[in-house]
C-alpha cells in the first residue's frame, strides 16, 4: 500500500471513530468499571500512532500541546497539594488527564483541511444517533427507561416528568454535547438534506431535554442563522406572539401548551425558581471556594465536604447532586488550580479572537462549536468525561490550522 495513503487512512479512521466512541461513554462505563469505550480506544490508538510518526518519520508538536502538558503537571500538583495524606483514590482523575491529551495530540497530528471532513462526520453520525435514541427514550418513555441502565437512581424531576438523556448521565449533558454539531452546522455553506434533517433533530432532542440552556442555545443559533434578515424576524415574532395570544383564548390550546416539558418547566414556581435559587446558592458558594484557595483550588471530589464544612447556605438543596458549582471554569479552578485555568482561558482567548477576526467558514466551524459549549459551561459542570473528550478534540483541531513546531525522529 502506498505510504502517504496508508498515514491518511490512520487520519481519517480517528477523526471519524473518536466520536462515536465518546457518547457510549456512560453505558460503557457501567459494564468496564473504571475504563470506558473512549479509553480503550485512546490505547489502541496510541499504538496506531507510534506507528504512524514512525512511518511518517515526524510528529506534530506546537506551543498548545506544550502548555496541555503544563496544565498536566500542575494540575497533578494540585492533586498532591490537597491528598497529601492518600492521593491513590483520586489518582484516576490524573489518569484521564492523560487520556484528553492523547486525544488532543492524536488530533493535532492527524487534522488538516482535507480530512477535517472526516471529523464533521464522525460527529455528525454520532449526533444522529444520539438524537434518534434520545427521541424514541420520550416517545416511548416505560418501554425505554430500563435501557438507560446506567443511571441507578433518577432524580424527582426525571420520574415526575421524563427529560431526555439519550446515552448521557443527564440531560444538561446531552445539551452540551449537542452545542458541538450544532455550531459546526451553523456554518455549513451547503447544507444538504440530510444535514437540514439532523439540525431538526438536534432542535427537537434539545426540546425533549426540557433544559432552559437549551432554548437559549436555539436562541443564539437562531439569531446568528437569521442575523440579516432581523427585520422579518422581529416581524415574525410579533406575528407569532399574536398568533399564540388569539389561540391561548382556546381551552383545547391550553391544554396542549400544559402538557409540554418546557411549559411545566418555566411555568411552576417550584421548579423554576427552585432551580434558579440553586444554582445562585451553589455559585455564591463556589466563588467563596475559589478566593479562599486561590491557587491550588480544593481538588477532585471534595466540592461536597468543603461546601457542607461552612460553605452552604441554609436554603440551598441537600441533595447531594447538587454538589457542584455548575460553572465550567469555577469546577475547573477547584478541581485543577489557577495554572490549568489560566492555560484554558488562554486557550480559549485564542478561539474567541479567530472567531471574531476570521470570518470565513471554516474558520468559524472551528470555533464556534467551541464557544457554542462554553455558553453551556456556563451551568455545567467541568467533570464530564465526554465532554472534556469532545472539548479538547474540537480544541486541537482549532490549533492545528497553525502548527508552530515540527519535531524530526
Amino acid at each position: 500500500m502506498d505510504k502517504n495513503l496508508l498515514l491518511g487512512l490512520i487520519e481519517k479512521q480517528f477523526l471519524f471513530l473518536f466520536p462515536l466512541t465518546v457518547i457510549f461513554f456512560s453505558p460503557t462505563k457501567y459494564f468496564l468499571g473504571t475504563l470506558s469505550l473512549p479509553d480503550i480506544f485512546i490505547y489502541v490508538q496510541l499504538v496506531v500512532f507510534i506507528f504512524y510518526a514512525l512511518l511518517k518519520n515526524s510528529f506534530v508538536l506546537n506551543k498548545a500541546t506544550v502548555l496541555f502538558v503544563v496544565l498536566i503537571i500542575f494540575s497533578f500538583i494540585t492533586l498532591v497539594i490537597n491528598e497529601s495524606i492518600d492521593l491513590t483514590p483520586k489518582f484516576k482523575y490524573q489518569l484521564r488527564w492523560y487520556n484528553y491529551f492523547f486525544a488532543f495530540l492524536f488530533t493535532i497530528n492527524y487534522i488538516n483541511n482535507i480530512n477535517f471532513g472526516s471529523l464533521k462526520k464522525g460527529v455528525y453520525l454520532a449526533t444522529f444517533i444520539v438524537c434518534i435514541y434520545g427521541i424514541v427514550q420520550t416517545v416511548f418513555i416505560k418501554q425505554m427507561l430500563f435501557t438507560i441502565f446506567w443511571i441507578d437512581n433518577f432524580p424527582d424531576y426525571i420520574t415526575q416528568s421524563f427529560r431526555t438523556y439519550s446515552t448521557f448521565d443527564n440531560p444538561l449533558n446531552l445539551c452540551s454535547f449537542l452545542a458541538f454539531p450544532l455550531g459546526l452546522l451553523q456554518y455549513e455553506e451547503v447544507k444538504k438534506l440530510k444535514l437540514k434533517v439532523l439540525l431538526v433533530l438536534i432542535y427537537a432532542t434539545l426540546i425533549l431535554t426540557g433544559s432552559k440552556i437549551a432554548l437559549v442555545l436555539i436562541l443564539v443559533t437562531f439569531l446568528i442563522y437569521f442575523k440579516k434578515h432581523i427585520k422579518t424576524i422581529i416581524y415574525s415574532l410579533i406575528a407569532a406572539l399574536l398568533v399564540f395570544f388569539v389561540l391561548s383564548k382556546n381551552l383545547a390550546f391550553q391544554e396542549l401548551v400544559k402538557t409540554t416539558k418546557v411549559y411545566e418547566r418555566i411555568s411552576d414556581p417550584k421548579i423554576f425558581e427552585g432551580s434558579l435559587n440553586q444554582r445562585k446558592y451553589m455559585l455564591e458558594a463556589s466563588i467563596q471556594m475559589m478566593k479562599d484557595n486561590p491557587i491550588w483550588g480544593i481538588g477532585y471530589e471534595n466540592f461536597g465536604k468543603v461546601y457542607l464544612n461552612g460553605y452552604k447556605n441554609e436554603k440551598a438543596d441537600n441533595d447531594e447532586q447538587f454538589f457542584t458549582a455548575e460553572n465550567f471554569f469555577l469546577d475547573f479552578h477547584l478541581d485543577n488550580g489557577l495554572i490549568p485555568l489560566l492555560i484554558i482561558l488562554l486557550f480559549l482567548a485564542g478561539v474567541f479572537l479567530t472567531y471574531y477576526m476570521k470570518k470565513d467558514s471554516f474558520n468559524s466551524q472551528l470555533t464556534f462549536p467551541i464557544i457554542l459549549y462554553l455558553i453551556t459551561g456556563m451551568i455545567m459542570s467541568a467533570r464530564s468525561t465526554p465532554l472534556l473528550f469532545t472539548f479538547f478534540f474540537f480544541l486541537a483541531a482549532y490549533f492545528r490550522l497553525k502548527p508552530k513546531m515540527v519535531i524530526n525522529l
